[in-house]
Parts: C-alpha cells; structure tokens; sequence
C-alpha cells in the first residue's frame, strides 16, 4: 500500500501546539505569532536601475510569563518539533530572568491564556 504524504501543518496547527505547549507548562500568560515580511528596495541614476532587491523572510516569535517573569524566543523554522524548542527556550529565559529580577511581573486580575486563537491579518 502506498502512503500519501502528510499534509504540512498549517500556522493554526502549530499556533495550537503552542499555546498548548505553554498551558502545560503552567504559565501564567503566552502567546505566539508568525509573521511575514516582504522588504523591496529599488536604487537608480541616471534613469538606469542600478539594483533591485526583493526579499521575504518569515518565522514565528512566542512570548511566556512564567513565574514572574517574561520570556521570548523565535525562528525562522516553522515544525512541530521546532515550535517545542521554541517554546521550551522562552521557558528557560523566563526562568533565568527570573533569578535576577527584584520584584515579580504580575498579571493584572481576571486575565487569562487565550481560549482560541486571534487572526489579526486573516483575509
């Protein structure tokens, strides 16, 4: 029998693993957002174009409060087991920063981890 290949997870499907990621964790607060950008340059004289430059780069950030503190990592590689890394780094530098911080962040009373996820660009 053959096997079709897996679909690719979209940026939903590991905004879920995420955020599911963070909760087991026990942070107090997290999200995670993948960006795209797109940076075009254009350089010209004497009406000639001299260059022309067209570059998109692409990733995802997470952002954790754990213990007190704030932690951030992020890259450019969009996988299950990259988001697990990514997730766990921002752990770890909350806990580091942690150590040398004098008076614990606090969330304000009532706030919670996302119950679903927010599509501010979606079209």
């Amino acid at each position: 029998m053959v096997q079709s290949p897996a679909q690719p997870l979209t940026a939903t499907d590991l905004a879920t693993l995420a955020i599911d990621l963070i909760r087991t964790a026990g942070c107090e607060y997290g999200d995670v957002r993948f960006c795209t950008y797109r940076h075009q340059d254009l350089t010209a004289s004497d009406r000639s174009l001299d260059r022309l430059w067209d570059n998109v780069s692409s990733g995802f950030g997470v952002r954790v409060l754990k213990d007190g503190a704030w932690g951030f990592a992020a890259s450019p590689s969009k996988t299950p087991a990259e988001v697990e890394r990514i997730v766990a780094k921002a752990i770890e530098i909350a806990k580091c920063c942690r150590l040398s911080q004098q008076v614990p962040v606090r969330r304000r009373a009532g706030a919670r981890l996302p119950r679903h996820l927010h599509h501010p660009h979606r079209n």
